[in-house]
């Protein structure tokens, strides 16, 4: 609804009301610009307190003018900002002194007796052989060994048995040869040039000689006796390895004789020897030498004993016969038997240290080509030497003869304890 318009003395009333209102708000603008003057700061004197003014400043205030030196009480610390990434790595420092040396710590237990190396340690236990027994054992390492009587046990040359126990043989123990013996041949049914082997020198210095070769218009040279070993060489002699006495030379169309083998057995409890241990050499063919004996070492930390019943046989082989295409053949030397033991050893049986036979000159040579006979194999004791044979026109025609026995063996028995040896 429209507000009425007022009349008479009620419409001067309104107007001059309206009038005294204008007036008012004039008043006030004009007011009001003038507050609105550039503000000011002042510092109250007595304690420094601040405060904007737009007229003028208060008592007991002054005007500051210097706005920028005005320096207010230090705020709250900020919350920390996000961690920065990682730098590089810088370069290594140089290395420190090394630091001092520590304590030494306590010793060990004592390691096993070093005799372990020389008896064994028993670990293939006891060893019996109750049958004719071909040894292929690769430990022979036992507590015991025992052959039973009327048994064979045969082994190869080089063998050795160890035994932390006793050893006893009742039976038979047969080493193998080893050094081969010599040959020699024509090269054709017609020619006197010689196709030769010579035979292994085993233990010796030097080999078994051959006899000359020829025809029946001169006499035929044999071959020449062997060489020995020292008596003082065989005592250091105690690990021979496979080798024992050396081959018999070969004659014309003929195989020398084989020089027997070697065995050691070393034990910590007695040796006894009750039956027979054998290494010798094998005869020569016809013309040929025999072979060399071996060698058997028996070393106790107790007692070795060779029984009344007991025989150690390290003969050497004979040679062979005279033929009719060459002189006989010349014996092989006696081998080497060592008994050591602590205690005196006690060889109350058989040693057979001999060396082997000369071979017969009974038949002549009667081929035109022929040899003289060829020496044997030597151990300690020398190889013998073969027959010479004349020539077909000599007062005794195609006679073989001058050939000898090969020497003697040796047998040891040093009182000491074989361990530091061995």
């Amino acid at each position: 609804m429209p507000t009425p318009i007022a009349k008479g003395r009620d419409r001067d009333i309104q107007i001059g009301f309206s009038l005294r209102l204008l007036s008012a708000l004039s008043l006030i603008f004009v007011t009001t610009t003038t507050t609105f003057a550039d503000p000011f700061i002042c510092k109250k004197t007595s304690n420094g307190n601040i405060a904007i003014r737009t007229g003028h400043c208060r008592r007991g205030e002054s005007k500051i003018t210097n706005v920028s030196a005005l320096t207010g009480p230090q705020g709250p610390a900020g919350i920390n900002g996000t961690n920065g990434t990682n730098g590089v790595d810088g370069v290594n420092g140089t290395n420190g002194s090394n630091g001092t040396n520590g304590t030494n710590g306590t010793n060990g237990n004592d390691g096993a007796d070093g005799s372990i190396r020389i008896y064994g340690n028993g670990s293939a236990g006891a060893l019996t052989i109750g049958a004719n027994t071909t040894f292929t054992a690769t430990n022979t390492q036992y507590s015991s060994v025992t052959i039973n009587s009327s048994r064979t046990l045969t082994v190869a040359s080089g063998t050795i048995i160890r035994s932390t126990g006793t050893v006893t043989n009742n039976g038979t123990i047969r080493v193998l040869t080893f050094a081969r013996g010599g040959f020699t041949d024509s090269v054709t049914a017609t020619t006197i040039v010689p196709s030769y082997t010579p035979p292994s020198p085993g233990i010796s210095s030097n080999p078994a000689s051959q006899g000359e070769f020829g025809t029946d218009a001169a006499d035929i040279r044999g071959g020449t006796l062997g060489s020995i070993l020292s008596l003082n060489g065989i005592k250091h002699l105690l690990h021979p390895g496979l080798l024992g006495g050396g081959g018999g030379a070969g004659a014309l169309g003929s195989i020398g004789g084989n020089g027997g083998g070697s065995l050691v057995i070393i034990a910590a409890g007695a040796i006894t020897n009750n039956g027979l241990i054998e290494a010798i050499g094998t005869d020569g063919g016809d013309g040929s030498g025999g072979g060399g004996g071996g060698v058997v070492i028996l070393a106790s930390n107790t007692l070795v004993t060779n029984s009344v019943t007991g025989t150690i046989d390290v003969s050497g082989g004979d040679g062979g016969q005279s033929s009719v295409s060459s002189g006989a053949g010349g014996g092989g030397g006696g081998g080497i038997v060592d008994l050591l033991s602590p205690s005196a050893p006690i060889d109350d049986g058989t040693l057979n240290l001999v060396g082997g036979l000369a071979g017969s000159n009974t038949n002549p040579v009667t081929d035109t080509r022929r040899s003289g006979g060829a020496s044997g194999g030597s151990s300690y004791g020398a190889g013998g030497a073969g027959s010479q044979v004349s020539s077909a026109g000599a007062g005794s025609p195609n006679t073989s003869s001058g050939n000898t026995d090969g020497g003697i063996g040796a047998v040891l028995e040093p009182v000491l304890d074989p361990t530091s040896l061995l």
